[in-house]
């Protein structure tokens, strides 16, 4: 299946998405292997996925197994990211001690999520290879994540700087974007496929056990 959400009932944990080179190698005169960065840099992740109940766990290996093909592809909120000292960077504006309506860090209003979800525009355009965009109608967070319509689709990057509407971007941008494109900017949900096989998911008793899943950036 294409496009699917992520499964609410599937908690993870771990690392943050990372931004991520692709690298092409061959044989040299002299029989040396030599390795080099190819173009279009994109975000992989590794996700951790929590123990379930085992109802949750066959729904979720269901949900893995309808991702097969090079079209499976899946949607997922990008996390909001943290400084060491756990304050929350971003539009999100919560921290590790923001309490809700049931007394707990987690938020339990989805439209508290949807609201912080910003769209603006490429004041001007900018060439393939860019690392910066000029945005309008709203302020980029540094470390905050923001998906660009380009002219070969949607790509995903991370904010690394911001000055007077002026964004620095990671990764480059694969593909130029047109003065006027779309910008979304927040907890923006993003297409990523699986590396490899589906991963099994390992069942013991009533539930299962925490497993990893690999997975990059769709384009």
């Amino acid at each position: 299946m294409r496009n699917v959400y992520w499964p609410a009932a599937a908690k993870w944990t771990g690392s943050l998405p990372t931004i991520e080179a692709h690298s092409r190698g061959g044989y040299g005169t002299f029989g040396h292997y030599a390795y080099g960065i190819g173009g279009g840099a994109r975000v992989t992740w590794s996700i951790d996925v929590v123990p379930m109940c085992t109802s949750d766990a066959l729904k979720f290996r269901a949900f893995l197994h309808s991702l097969r093909g090079p079209a499976g592809s899946f949607l997922m909120r990008m996390p909001t990211p943290r400084l060491a000292s756990a304050d929350t960077l971003g539009p999100l504006g919560y921290s590790d001690d923001t309490l809700h309506s049931d007394d707990t860090p987690f938020s339990d209003d989805v439209a508290d999520w949807a609201a912080v979800e910003q769209v603006g525009t490429a004041n001007v355009a900018a060439a393939a290879g860019a690392t910066s965009l000029t945005v309008i109608e709203f302020t980029a967070e540094v470390g905050a994540w923001m998906t660009v319509v380009t002219a070969a689709g949607t790509q995903l990057v991370r904010v690394v700087s911001e000055a007077g509407g002026a964004v620095g971007i990671r990764p480059a941008l694969r593909a130029a974007v047109a003065s006027g494109a779309a910008v979304t900017h927040g907890p923006v949900y993003a297409a990523f496929r699986l590396i490899g096989n589906a991963p099994a998911v390992p069942l013991i008793l009533q539930r299962s056990q925490g497993f990893t899943i690999d997975c990059e950036e769709v384009y």
